[in-house]
């Protein structure tokens, strides 16, 4: 992130600090209950947001080295990513052009030769190649050339592995699609962090929850009181909107030391937290010598599945460095799950007739403005 937006936010979250006031923007909004319930519309997301757009598969680090794969199922697509002997990062739709099975096993972790068909023996190159056929005689009209792996569009950037799920016919322009605030993970040297704590996990709960819960503050004073509320101001934030990305910084209370300091040393990652909301489904916190990730999947409209990972600097190489970040990973996951259990509450209550619309305040507005937007890339 450029000094300059860092001082940017921090003398905004003084101001708000000093007037006692929220980043508050146009009017109340409502969000119908559909929307978290409705099969169809659930269906129509899928098909756009988790099929055209860049999702997060994994950490560039879990695919470090030549031969490094991994397989990922949750966006509904069988993917397979692979770096190449070439040291290319390739990804590939994870069937067999035969007859349809699942080339590398869920798992798998290494593909350091060609990859074998389990059924029928059919053999790919690490490119994705088709070059080998047993009895090829049988099969008079293949052409090989035309048979390999279907590719995928990847892309490594911020220390992560994304990947459009659907083949395309156009090269996707990835700077372009990630725009400032992919230039501001960029700055903060994510793209050679290294990969700790992966977590999955299952959750009662709209997809889009996640981003109606982690979009506000407004809900740190009380949902998370004996957590991490005490180092954050009340209902505190800078709110940024690079369509369809977003930002947020949460101003601790330890920022308001900045004022006996130069704007020259004023540093926004140990002043607060930053937030940004990667579209359609990607969180990524940036704390001031680490990231955590979060990426959510839609299982459903009422069940969502949650793939995390931390991006630290290095990989721990004594038990002291081990302890210090599952220590880090300890105080996140304890303030997380708070929110994962409020999301899941709100889920269980949609079918109770209480409400048709949950309420979004004036406060609450990037939490509205998230919906907006699928609303518009599903139109």
């Amino acid at each position: 992130m450029e000094h300059a937006t860092q001082v940017r936010l921090i003398k905004t979250a003084l101001d708000q600090f000093d007037r006692n006031a929220s980043d508050m923007q146009g009017g109340e909004a409502f969000s119908p209950l559909i929307r978290y319930l409705d099969p169809g519309i659930c269906k129509r997301e899928v098909e756009v947001l988790f099929r055209k757009l860049p999702l997060v598969i994994c950490a560039a680090s879990q695919v470090a080295k030549p031969g490094d794969c991994l397989t990922h199922d949750l966006s509904g697509v069988p993917i397979l990513v692979l770096r190449g002997r070439d040291g290319v990062l390739r990804a590939f739709l994870n069937v067999c052009r035969h007859r349809g099975t699942r080339l590398v096993p869920a798992g798998q972790t290494e593909c350091k030769g060609a990859i074998v068909c389990p059924y029928h023996a059919w053999t790919f190159a690490q490119d994705g190649r088709l070059v080998g056929v047993p009895h090829e005689e049988g099969f008079p009209t293949l052409n090989k050339a035309e048979n390999g792996l279907v590719e995928l569009q990847a892309h490594e950037a911020y220390g992560l592995v994304f990947v459009i799920p659907s083949p395309q016919d156009r090269k996707f322009d990835f700077d372009a699609w990630f725009g400032e605030a992919g230039a501001d993970l960029r700055r903060f040297g994510m793209d050679s962090s290294a990969h700790y704590f992966p977590r999955r996990f299952s959750r009662k709960m709209n997809w889009k929850m996640m981003f109606d819960a982690n979009l506000e503050t407004y809900h740190f004073r009380f949902a998370h009181t004996n957590t991490i509320a005490p180092m954050f101001g009340d209902n505190k934030g800078v709110f940024d909107v690079f369509d369809p990305h977003m930002r947020m910084f949460l101003p601790k209370r330890r920022m308001l030391e900045l004022r006996e300091k130069n704007e020259s040393e004023w540093n926004a990652r140990w002043a607060g937290n930053i937030i940004y909301a990667l579209f359609p489904n990607t969180i990524v916190l940036v704390e001031p010598d680490h990231a955590m990730t979060m990426t959510v999947w839609p299982d459903g409209p009422e069940h969502a599945v949650i793939d995390s990972v931390a991006l630290i600097p290095q990989e721990p190489q004594t038990d002291k460095a081990r302890d210090y970040w599952d220590r880090n990973m300890e105080i996140f996951w304890k303030a997380l799950d708070e929110d994962y259990d409020m999301m899941e509450s709100m889920q269980s209550t949609m079918h109770s007739g209480a409400n048709t619309d949950l309420r979004f305040g004036r406060f609450e507005h990037l939490s509205t403005r998230f919906h907006e937007i699928v609303e518009r890339e599903i139109a």
